[in-house]
């Protein structure tokens, strides 16, 4: 069944002629009729009958016509909703992160995002590193936020920072007066 033709039934349904809705779809009159002609086949009823000049919906195409109004409906919302997903200004991101980074890094970022782009959702979940890259993998998530480069081939990998680890030491500790101490000294 063709969307196109199923919109057609929809405008003479609600008063258009064949004509005029033939002229909306950019096709001819006798290729309409002969559309139409095909979803009554399909249907497996007449869905018009013919009133003088004017097509009259029957009893069947009264019950037709709320399905056919509830699929292109249907059909027009999922679209307007893809289009919402994939605009790059106003879309949604869905990232994952580990838990550590949720507490400073991930906020700051979606901020300053959403400073640039105030439409733009995001879907955030957090995860531990074992499960990180399956969410790529799987398309549960646009982007990840990870300590390592997940060593995958499908999966492209940028540093963004690199984090400063601390140490903390007694006052009294033989490291206490250094600025810098390397790992192997601890």
């Amino acid at each position: 069944m063709d969307l196109q033709v199923l919109r057609s039934f929809q405008s003479v349904a609600e008063g258009t002629t064949v004509t005029d809705a033939a002229s909306a779809a950019r096709i001819t009159q006798p290729a309409l009729s002969r559309a139409l002609g095909r979803l009554e086949d399909e249907v497996g009823a007449e869905l018009f009958q013919r009133v003088g000049r004017v097509l009259r919906l029957t009893p069947a195409g009264r019950v037709f016509k709320e399905y056919a109004d509830a699929v292109l409906d249907s059909y027009d919302r999922g679209r307007r909703a893809v289009a919402e997903v994939v605009d790059p200004d106003a879309g949604v991101v869905s990232l994952a992160f580990l838990h550590t980074l949720g507490t400073w890094l991930v906020p700051r970022m979606v901020t300053g995002f959403r400073q640039r782009f105030p439409a733009v959702r995001f879907e955030l979940s957090q995860a531990v590193e074992i499960g990180l890259a399956q969410h790529l993998l799987d398309a549960a998530a646009d982007l990840i936020i990870t300590s390592k480069d997940p060593g995958h081939p499908l999966i492209a990998y940028r540093r963004l920072l690199v984090e400063p680890l601390w140490l903390a030491v007694p006052a009294r500790h033989r490291l206490a007066q250094r600025r810098q101490v390397r790992l192997s000294e601890v």
